[in-house]
């Protein structure tokens, strides 16, 4: 289903991809499983309220959830990856209002400035790839980045089977 041209709502398995590129695009309340993610290579474009649950141990063998270019604007999504980057940023972007529940780096950024992150939800097993080096939650917020970004527990209702939605007592929740 579609919004004034905008995808909004649907699942997306196995080695599916959604690609864009030339004119902007907007993605909103996307799930991605598996392989499944975005190759965004448009600029000015945005993606909000999508859940991204890469898996690097499904038959496919995606890097990165999300990968995106300069002027994009990624708020509000979910990233519950197990071993992979939760998205890899290639350029001058906002980050902001996400949940990074990885199991490896919530997301890697080489080269890139990020024009706005703040306000995302780190969980304790996430860590970040600056540069090629891993860092932790204390070296990014050191730099100035995400003032106000918190590391916890998001406190999902049941992410085991498949419920990522959010807990009352979520620091998502109250930060919000």
């Amino acid at each position: 289903p579609s919004r004034d041209g905008v995808p909004v709502g649907g699942l997306f398995t196995g080695d599916a991809t959604l690609q864009c590129l030339g004119a902007p695009c907007s993605f909103d309340g996307l799930t991605f499983k598996d392989n499944a993610g975005i190759d965004a290579g448009s600029q000015n474009s945005t993606i909000q309220n999508c859940v991204f649950l890469t898996n690097p141990n499904s038959v496919y063998n995606r890097a990165t959830g999300l990968s995106v270019g300069s002027g994009w604007t990624v708020r509000f999504n979910t990233f519950a990856t197990t071993v992979v980057s939760g998205m890899e940023i290639m350029g001058a972007m906002s980050l902001y209002g996400n949940i990074f529940a990885c199991n490896g780096p919530a997301f890697t950024i080489s080269g890139a400035n990020l024009t706005m992150c703040d306000y995302n939800l780190y969980d304790y097993n996430s860590v970040l790839k600056v540069s090629g080096a891993l860092q932790t939650f204390a070296w990014w917020k050191a730099q100035g980045m995400d003032p106000h970004g918190l590391q916890a527990s998001p406190m999902f209702v049941n992410a085991g089977a498949g419920d990522y939605s959010l807990q009352v007592a979520s620091m998502a929740v109250a930060g919000a």
